[in-house]
């Protein structure tokens, strides 16, 4: 079973790699969304990819996916509980898919993780801010 899972997470990364990838070099999902324009999207995935650049651990981005308008609906009062300044008002939810390299300190090297979400808020027009991301 293992093996089969291996191999069809091979199967995914080549296919992505053969996809319409951005200039970035990974593939970014927005889906359709009555909350957010493009821009608006753009914005956040430029602000996770900001701080997925910074980790210690030498990974590699493979997909940026919006996790949709009702995922970013209900996590506003999770944003809002995480912050003891200015309560947000908007939410925007990412989730991504990565690999890790052999040279990885806190993850396991040459593996692939799935479903791993950003949470992004912000106030009225303002830049996102990263306030939480993780598996949970």
């Amino acid at each position: 079973m293992k093996k089969i899972v291996s191999l069809l997470l091979v199967f995914l990364i080549c296919a992505l790699s053969l996809s319409a990838c951005s200039g970035d070099g990974y593939l970014k999902r927005y889906g359709a969304s009555d909350l957010y324009d493009k821009s608006d999207m753009d914005a956040a995935v430029r602000v996770i990819m900001r701080r997925f650049r910074s980790w210690e651990d030498d990974c590699r981005m493979i997909e940026v996916a919006y996790a949709g308008d009702e995922v970013s609906k209900e996590n506003l009062s999770y944003c809002n509980s995480l912050t003891e300044g200015e309560p947000y008002d908007a939410c925007i939810v990412f989730e991504t898919a990565f690999r890790t390299l052999d040279r990885t300190q806190g993850l396991n090297p040459n593996d692939f993780y799935t479903g791993y979400r950003w949470y992004l808020a912000r106030t009225g027009t303002g830049q996102w801010k990263v306030v939480g991301c993780g598996y949970g």
